[in-house]
């Protein structure tokens, strides 16, 4: 009797630790995709506190994330070269960032474009495109707001 009591408060404790462990695992990525966001949010402000500092490779890392196209990684996944890897294969990357990662992109973008006005003459007539396309109300109205303010 002690034996099977003993047995069911073990199990009790076991599916405790695993509750725990999936409730930190959820915490771990909210976080992440919150930091994210927050990183490039700080990115576009500080390109507007140092415009001097915001180069070319900039302007397109966040244009990748906005205007990534969905066919193209199911397609054929980019190669990266195998001496940028630890291994001897290539690995393949497959990245589709969030509507979430891309509204905020659209308004770092913005930012940046604030204070580049070769920049911005490339730009405002991609960001009227998709608003053409059918994409998620927030990124939409991120970019209406970004457009005002570049156009103002």
């Amino acid at each position: 009797m002690i034996i099977i009591i003993i047995i069911i408060i073990i199990i009790i404790i076991i599916i405790i630790i695993i509750i725990i462990i999936i409730i930190i695992i959820i915490i771990i990525i909210i976080n992440l995709i919150i930091i994210s966001n927050l990183h490039l949010f700080t990115l576009g402000e500080a390109a507007i506190l140092c415009p001097q500092k915001v180069n070319r490779r900039m302007f397109l890392m966040i244009q990748s994330l906005i205007f990534h196209q969905q066919g193209r990684e199911r397609a054929k996944p980019s190669k990266i070269p195998s001496s940028q890897t630890q291994s001897t294969q290539p690995a393949s990357v497959a990245f589709k960032p969030t509507s979430r990662v891309q509204a905020v992109s659209v308004v770092t973008l913005g930012k940046m474009c604030l204070q580049h006005e070769e920049q911005a003459k490339r730009i405002i007539p991609a960001l009227g495109k998709m608003l053409d396309t059918p994409i998620c109300s927030s990124l939409k109205i991120n970019i209406v707001f970004t457009l005002s303010d570049m156009c103002v």
